[in-house]
């Protein structure tokens, strides 16, 4: 996933007469630019992709508050089975998903 595409020539393209000058266009590179993302996902695909601002830490505050305010909503909106459900969330042992503030709020 690149920070900037840059567009195709076929996308840029223009309509003009034909006795004016030829249009300048400079070769654009993809950029190199590189971006922090939290994915989530079940067995269906992806649920929110969710990208981290620059220098951000993803502290465990951070994380109960993108659990609770962006993935809750998705998870509603996408996968309406899992309304009546209990969901069960596999976490990895970093010290933002294990903190006892995570697990009040999915409690």
């Amino acid at each position: 996933m690149y920070y900037y595409q840059p567009e195709s020539k076929q996308s840029s393209k223009q309509w003009k007469r034909a006795d004016s000058p030829p249009t300048t266009k400079f070769k654009q590179e993809k950029s190199t630019n590189k971006v922090l993302c939290s994915f989530f996902w079940d067995h269906k695909g992806i649920i929110l992709k969710e990208p981290i601002p620059p220098g951000t830490t993803i502290t465990k505050t951070y994380y109960a508050n993108t659990l609770v305010n962006e993935l809750h909503p998705e998870i509603k909106k996408q996968r309406r089975a899992f309304i009546s459900v209990r969901v069960i969330l596999h976490h990895d042992n970093a010290p933002a998903h294990t903190s006892h503030l995570v697990f009040f709020y999915y409690s």
